[in-house]
């Protein structure tokens, strides 16, 4: 194996998620890439998203044993399994300083948008699956409303003539 592959292989996900995981688990992970959304699995296994993570590493400083943990939070972050608001703490979480962390998290936003999207192009696919409001919630009023007994009625207008 050359010195460029290697290299390149801390770059993929799909590679950075799979390692150090039995047999089982590995089973587990791809039943769930297969049941993912064609644009989430078109992401996570896009052939420049090596290289951008390559490019994210070389051009903010972040050190190269480093590079396997971002693969990583890409692969977690395709799955569902970590949130995408704060990637910055995650580093932060690493050891990484918070200059640098803060940095890498800006260029890893730029190159987790596709996903971001997809994300939302899903969830608003699901909340357009959903039967309509009315039909989900039962109605808390009654359809009518009953009469009211005049007999337990009070005027407080009018003083009672005794």
């Amino acid at each position: 194996m050359t010195g460029q592959t290697t290299t390149t292989r801390v770059f993929i996900p799909y590679l950075a998620g799979m390692s150090g995981k039995s047999e089982s688990e590995q089973d587990a992970l791809e039943r769930r890439i297969d049941t993912l959304p064609t644009a989430l699995r078109d992401f996570l296994f896009d052939p420049a998203l090596p290289e951008k993570l390559s490019a994210l590493v070389s051009t903010t400083g972040l050190q190269p044993q480093y590079a396997v943990a971002l693969s990583k939070i890409v692969f977690l972050a395709t799955l569902g399994d970590i949130p995408l608001t704060s990637p910055q703490q995650l580093l932060e979480k690493l050891g990484i300083d918070a200059t640098t962390a803060s940095r890498v998290a800006h260029g890893l936003e730029k190159i987790l948008e596709p996903l971001v999207a997809a994300r939302a192009r899903g969830s608003i696919g699901a909340m357009q699956r959903l039967p309509p409001l009315t039909t989900r919630i039962p109605s808390v009023l009654p359809s009518s409303t009953p009469p009211v007994p005049e007999k337990n009625v009070v005027d407080l207008r009018n003083k009672p003539q005794a």
